[in-house]
């Protein structure tokens, strides 16, 4: 398997939006193919990655080692930013890890923005546990 930078991949993305618009452009110029759609699922993808990351980057050092390291390469290495995000609340919910009521709201709406449900409603809150000190 072959890793690619961010910057490659966004350029990638561009570079696939650019050979589609010139194709629909050129070959089927009245077509019905909604070309907004496609922009904003780029849009969106780019925007997914970059909400992955901060919630990552605030939640991180609540996590063991093993998990932090494969949440890390899933969402910086492979940009799976979405397998990331799952395996992040899996682990917040596997592990009884508490978290603060502002990082429950950033996961749970981040989650909910990108069409993900892993039960993110149900994150233990550092206010309803008074016992974990971390």
């Amino acid at each position: 398997m072959s890793h690619f930078s961010n910057s490659e991949i966004q350029q990638s993305n561009l570079l696939i939006f650019l050979n589609i618009s010139i194709y629909v452009s050129l070959y089927r110029p009245l077509s019905f193919i909604p070309m907004n759609k496609i922009i904003f699922k780029i849009m969106d993808r780019h925007r997914n990655s970059k909400i992955s990351k901060q919630i990552y980057e605030q939640t991180e050092h609540l996590l063991p080692k093993d998990i932090k390291e494969t949440i890390h390469d899933y969402i910086y290495k492979y940009n799976e930013w979405g397998l990331g995000m799952e395996t992040l609340v899996d682990a917040l919910l596997e592990d009884d890890i508490s978290i603060t009521s502002e990082q429950k709201i950033v996961i749970v709406k981040a989650m909910e923005a990108m069409q993900l449900d892993r039960g993110q409603e149900n994150l233990i809150l550092v206010e309803n546990n008074p016992l974990d000190l971390s």
